[in-house]
């Protein structure tokens, strides 16, 4: 488990010194004709729950904010690469499941054509990084890295709306998460917590750089 948190602390720091560089540097790309690629950093709140038949899960509210590239494919279409750290996980009462992930989306985005606002429509596969799990009380904190995966996968559902600002691009978005491995790795297949997905609704705003 320490290995994997120690993997999942570098796999952070690269997409936080990413999102710096594009804010330091995206806008000379640009100028200097970086075969269509664009850049920006979003940030946003999230609210995640678990995803099973068997069990009744509130919703863990927390932060998602990173960095993404898109790529234009067509004039309608384009490719998008996210780098995001997430806060995932539940609350029952006064406890509170505490799990958080580094993930990275991969996205086809369709957009419609508008005057002043451009809806979009995106859907797409992201694979997440554990980085911390702990459970959360009034009786203390547990670390339950060891009965987590290290790694995740899910499929994304969402739209956005840009707006022009200026020189700038700034979407709205909403998107839906869910969950296609199980969260929890107990060794015990009976066990009615271990059909446990991850899944959430996030609301961001992204700037382009």
């Amino acid at each position: 488990m320490e290995r994997t948190t120690r993997v999942g602390r570098s796999v952070l720091r690269a997409a936080l010194v990413a999102a710096l560089f594009t804010a330091a540097f995206g806008t000379e790309g640009h100028a200097q004709g970086e075969e269509g690629l664009s850049f920006g950093v979003k940030a946003g709140v999230s609210a995640g729950s678990f995803l099973n038949e068997d069990v009744d899960s509130g919703r863990r509210t927390g932060l998602t904010a990173g960095g993404f590239m898109d790529y234009p494919l067509t004039s309608a279409l384009d490719l998008r690469v996210e780098a995001l750290y997430t806060m995932k996980g539940v609350t029952n009462g006064s406890t509170t499941v505490a799990l958080d992930y580094v993930e990275v989306p991969v996205l086809g985005r369709f957009a419609f054509a508008s005057g002043g606002v451009t809806p979009v429509l995106y859907s797409g596969p992201s694979a997440g990084l554990k980085v911390s799990a702990k459970a959360k009380s009034s009786s203390g904190e547990f670390d339950y890295g060891d009965l987590v995966h290290g790694v995740e996968a899910s499929w994304i559902f969402g739209g956005s709306l840009g707006f022009a600002a200026g020189e700038r691009a700034i979407e709205l978005d909403v998107r839906y998460t869910l969950g296609l491995t199980a969260v929890f790795d107990f060794g015990d297949p009976s066990d009615s917590d271990s059909d446990d997905k991850n899944q959430g609704i996030s609301v961001t705003i992204g700037i382009g750089l």
